[in-house]
């Protein structure tokens, strides 16, 4: 983390970048080409929390989560709940 203290002597902004995993395995297996599964593992998410709590100790107050939407890579982020609301819909 030397460049974020680096970043906070000099009184600027620092926005570091969190992921949650990697596998190519998904986007390769069409192509014919092998990828292992699970190159970077999710881990049921915790690869990701010790990220955010590696830097939040370290005294960031704000991060970017990259790759949001890339299911192919392993990296999605999916928005999830125990309990949904029920309405009208108009799906």
């Amino acid at each position: 983390m030397p460049t974020f203290r680096l970043v906070k002597e000099r009184r600027q902004e620092y926005m570091p970048v969190v992921f949650p995993g990697f596998s190519w395995h998904n986007l390769k297996k069409h192509s014919g080409e092998e990828a292992k599964l699970d190159a970077i593992p999710r881990e049921g998410g915790k690869f990701l929390w010790g990220q955010a709590q590696e830097w939040v100790s370290a005294g960031v107050d704000m991060m970017y989560v990259a790759m949001f939407d890339e299911i192919d890579e392993g990296t999605a982020i999916f928005k999830c709940a125990n309990e949904v609301p029920v309405g009208a819909s108009r799906f």
